[in-house]
């Protein structure tokens, strides 16, 4: 297995992933470079999460406060290729 990978697909992980719009974007580059991805999605709000899922079924959700995680030790290998971090949306959402 190559670093950053599992069973051979890149691992991208999402913090902080709402409801998907970066997921979405990075599914969207991957398809488009014909890249099939691990996905992993990690927010601390379980209303995140439940959406998340439903948009992005596919993918590992963690619903854990953010502050207390390391993805290495989440991440099956603990490699990951991606780690997309957005900006907190408490002050620009009712999250």
């Amino acid at each position: 297995m190559d670093a950053g990978t599992v069973t051979g697909r890149p691992v991208v992980v999402d913090m902080f992933c709402g409801s998907g719009g970066e997921s979405q974007g990075i599914q969207w580059a991957s398809d488009k470079a014909g890249v099939k991805i691990e996905a992993f999605a990690i927010n601390h709000w379980e209303r995140a999460i439940e959406t998340h899922r439903k948009n992005f079924p596919e993918a590992e959700h963690i619903c854990r406060d953010v502050a207390d995680i390391y993805p290495p030790d989440l991440v099956p290998g603990g490699k990951i290729a991606l780690l997309w971090m957005s900006p907190e949306c408490t002050n620009h959402s009712p999250a």
